[in-house]
């Protein structure tokens, strides 16, 4: 097995039970449009029943919400997602998130075309020019890279409470560029796309169903024939 989907970044809390449709909708969806693809899947907090966890191939669910994850990138969930990978001796593995879908069937095959053509070393989604960030919620590219970009013990910068100031020093680190400051932003974006291939959620076909959790009712996504989805995208 040389490939991987990883799907995380979400937790279910007292109150918020109705996330449990949608998290059904999603591992529903990459299952019947991705059908030989490995799917491993790891959240926290209310337990989904065990016919929805098991729509993955394989799963880790914290029944305690794990302190320190939310709003800081998950580094221990997807860290444990990604670990299982390589222990199953992937390569390659595609992180997105379980309160959305990539309209894109086969996504695997669709990234390592696009990862090979590029010549870079991973695909992220966005990367900002304000200071040292990378997005945190999608990427495609070697297992051993993004468990190195997603190190729980290496998940401190003075500049950013969220995920995306660690993993953009994290990348600075791996690819051995000197952390210059004060910020420069000339000097990081030749960083980032050095070795970084940028896909807008538009090119992936992104559709967000945080913000629009009505969309699961909508049959013609679910067959994968959605036309109005540049209405429903991710935003960054």
């Amino acid at each position: 097995m040389n490939k991987c989907i990883l799907i995380t970044h979400q937790f279910i809390k007292k109150g918020e039970e109705h996330k449990i449709e949608i998290f059904k909708f999603v591992l529903e969806y990459y299952r019947k449009h991705n059908p030989t693809s490995f799917i491993i899947l790891t959240g926290h907090g209310i337990k989904p029943p065990e016919e929805i966890l098991k729509i993955a191939d394989h799963y880790y669910w914290s029944e305690n919400i794990i302190k320190g994850e939310i709003g800081k990138g998950h580094p221990r969930l997807v860290t444990i997602g990604l670990k299982k990978a390589k222990d199953l001796g992937v390569d390659y593995v595609c992180k997105t998130r379980l309160d959305s879908i990539i309209m894109i069937p086969e996504i695997l095959d669709y990234c390592d075309n696009i990862l090979r053509k590029s010549k870079k070393k991973m695909i992220n989604t966005h990367y900002y020019t304000s200071n040292y960030l990378l997005m945190d919620l999608f990427n495609y590219g070697k297992t051993d890279l993004l468990i190195k970009l997603y190190d729980p013990n290496n998940w401190y910068v003075k500049w950013d409470k969220s995920g995306l100031g660690p993993v953009a020093k994290n990348y600075l680190d791996q690819f051995n560029f000197e952390l210059k400051l004060p910020f420069d932003k000339n000097y990081w974006e030749s960083c980032v796309l050095k070795y970084t291939h940028i896909i807008t959620p538009k090119d992936l076909k992104w559709i967000d169903f945080r913000r629009y959790p009505k969309l699961i009712e909508n049959i013609s996504i679910k067959e994968n024939n959605f036309k109005n989805y540049l209405n429903y995208l991710w935003l960054h």
